[in-house]
């Protein structure tokens, strides 16, 4: 009788400890999707979305990253979003109500002080350019 209690009680045990698994599993997905949700730096600019786009082209190749050779530099049509996937990085830009443009960054992967910085540094010169230009 013992023995059968324990077959059972392990049998039982078998579809807990994999379900355990698949959430522990879930759970490590989650965080690292929320770290890279915290890894975007956005600003909000009241410029043309082709101006602020020319500027992150001319920006991410000033601070010596690489632009895919597919990205136009010239968005054709009523473009209302474009986006660079890049090396390491992400840049986005977005039509919003209002004649706004919303500018967003991701470098790396995680949530660092150090990809934050790198992102901080390319809004940094897009800015400076967007006020000059």
């Amino acid at each position: 009788m013992q023995r059968q209690t324990l077959l059972l009680a392990l049998f039982l045990a078998l579809p807990a400890s994999g379900c355990t698994a698949v959430a522990a599993a879930a759970a490590v997905g989650t965080v690292a999707y929320v770290q890279y949700e915290k890894n975007e730096v956005f600003k909000d600019y009241d410029r043309d979305l082709d101006v602020v786009w020319t500027a992150a082209i001319d920006s991410l190749e000033a601070l010596g990253y690489r632009v895919p050779y597919d990205v136009d530099r010239v968005l054709s049509g009523p473009a209302t979003e474009a986006e660079i996937d890049g090396e390491d990085y992400s840049v986005r830009v977005e039509r919003h109500i209002g004649s706004r443009v919303r500018l967003r960054v991701r470098v790396g992967t995680f949530d660092t002080q150090d990809n934050r910085r790198r992102a901080d540094l390319i809004i940094e010169e897009i800015s400076g350019r967007l006020a000059t230009g």
